[in-house]
């Protein structure tokens, strides 16, 4: 299963049209994904408030989102800071 056809701790972002994610890479191309990554994951696993292993688990679901996208990436030319390439869910 593809990790943006699933979501950790409720459904808020999988009901949308499209996913926060999808759009900051439809936008920003991979370098722009793979900066909002890393904000959301140290946002998660510095996250003092809720369960600790669930917050983990959201870390780990961000990082499954830019591995996917980067297994899509190869080949392409990663250093641009915009792609016209998008990612399929």
């Amino acid at each position: 299963m593809k990790p943006l056809s699933t979501q950790v701790g409720g459904d808020h972002y999988k009901d949308l049209g499209i996913q926060p994610f999808e759009l900051v890479l439809a936008n920003y191309g991979y370098t722009g994904l793979e900066a909002s990554v890393y904000t959301k994951v140290n946002k998660y696993i510095t996250r003092v408030k809720g369960d600790k292993v669930e917050n983990l688990e959201k870390a780990k679901h961000c990082l499954e989102i830019l591995i996917e996208a980067a297994k899509s990436q190869v080949g392409s030319d990663e250093s641009q800071s915009r792609s016209t390439e998008t990612y399929e869910a």
